[in-house]
């Protein structure tokens, strides 16, 4: 589905947008920069907010091993510590 770009800067835009089109009673927004994600935690968030219908729920992930990213771009290394 298009999303006009001077209405929908970020994804929680995104699912404004699809929220008055699609109605339903819950709406779980998953960000594309969160690429450690359980699955499973989506279940854990649906058991919470059939308790706490009214708030508003994050999920998160806890980083516990730090490793070394090696990127090669266009003939050029990049390095990165990520968390995970």
């Amino acid at each position: 589905m298009p999303f006009d770009k001077k209405k929908c800067f970020t994804g929680t835009d995104r699912v404004a947008e699809i929220a008055k089109i699609f109605k339903a009673e819950y709406y779980i927004n998953v960000q594309g920069d969160e690429p450690i994600f359980n699955p499973r935690d989506i279940l854990k968030l649906l058991k919470k907010i059939s308790i706490k219908h009214k708030d508003v729920l994050l999920g998160y992930t806890e980083l516990k091993q730090k490793i070394l990213l090696i990127i090669k771009i266009s003939q050029k290394f990049f390095l990165m510590n990520i968390l995970i």
